[in-house]
């Protein structure tokens, strides 16, 4: 019996104290949408990217508000 397992890659994306910008966004997105065989997944994919678009942008946004000493207004765009 011969058996191979196939270990696929694993891309890591960081920022510092802000969330990824909108062409960050694009670069990552590009090379998963290529790869996409149905009308659902194109969906899925979509929202999931949109979601981190906004979860991005309340997080540069909570950040610049907390370097500038509005904590409290930080806090209620959430964590």
């Amino acid at each position: 019996m011969d058996a191979s397992i196939e270990i696929g890659q694993v891309e890591v994306f960081t920022t510092d104290n802000r969330g990824f910008t909108a062409q960050e966004m694009a670069d990552r997105a590009v090379n998963r949408l290529l790869r996409i065989n149905s009308r659902s997944e194109l969906r899925r994919v979509l929202v999931d990217y949109f979601q981190e678009a906004q979860d991005s942008e309340r997080m540069t946004l909570r950040n610049k508000l907390i370097e500038n000493g509005w904590a409290d207004a930080a806090s209620l765009l959430g964590d």
